[in-house]
């Protein structure tokens, strides 16, 4: 349904029928993570533990299925890993507030054995800067050698004319269209993919 306002037209505005594919790997995107200091003072006093904060940045609003992966070089470990935005002072709140999206345990307890990285799946926000907190009991901070998003991939698949293309969207106004090509879907999908220029 989120793309139901999605056209291929030719330069004479007819359309172009397609199928809507989901690919089996996820869109990557690598984000930059620094440590941070939050803004909401009540923030560094949760926990028993020692708390890190990171600031990290999104490309984008209102990403579609968000998630947040985290990578470590450390081999033996257990965190809290919290994400949440921080928000300024409101009409409901007299101060500034965190909300919090998601929270959850990672860990690891097999030496010579690298990490898998976690997946920290969020909904769609209208932010792009997100805090991670990691709780890090009493050891030192668990090193986070790489953050990415991670967003669900798609393609659209179509029989190309010649002539130069367009792909409009962002009508919200329109329906899912509907054409005859969807009925060959299962032959359609199950053929090598070439890009377009």
């Amino acid at each position: 349904s989120n793309f139901a306002d999605v056209r291929i037209v030719d330069d004479r505005n007819a359309q172009i029928p397609y199928v809507l594919e989901q690919r089996s790997e996820p869109l990557t995107v690598e984000l930059a993570i620094n440590r941070t200091t939050p803004q909401v003072p009540d923030l560094a006093k949760r926990g028993r533990g020692t708390l890190s904060f990171y600031v990290i940045t999104l490309p984008y609003e209102n990403l579609p299925y968000p998630a947040v992966r985290l990578e470590t070089s450390e081999q033996v470990f257990r965190r809290t890993i919290e994400l949440g935005v921080q928000h300024e002072p409101d009409r409901r709140h007299k101060a500034g507030w965190f909300d919090s999206l998601e929270r959850v345990i990672w860990q690891h307890a097999v030496a010579d054995s690298p990490a898998p990285p976690l997946d920290v799946p969020f909904h769609r926000l209208d932010h792009r800067e997100l805090l991670l907190i990691v709780d890090e009991g009493d050891n030192r901070p668990l090193p986070i050698s790489r953050a990415a998003l991670r967003l669900p991939g798609w393609q659209l698949r179509f029989f190309r004319p010649a002539g130069p293309l367009r792909l409009l969207y962002g009508r919200t106004d329109l329906g899912k269209p509907r054409y005859d090509v969807a009925l060959l879907s299962p032959s359609v999908l199950s053929g090598p993919a070439a890009r377009g220029a």
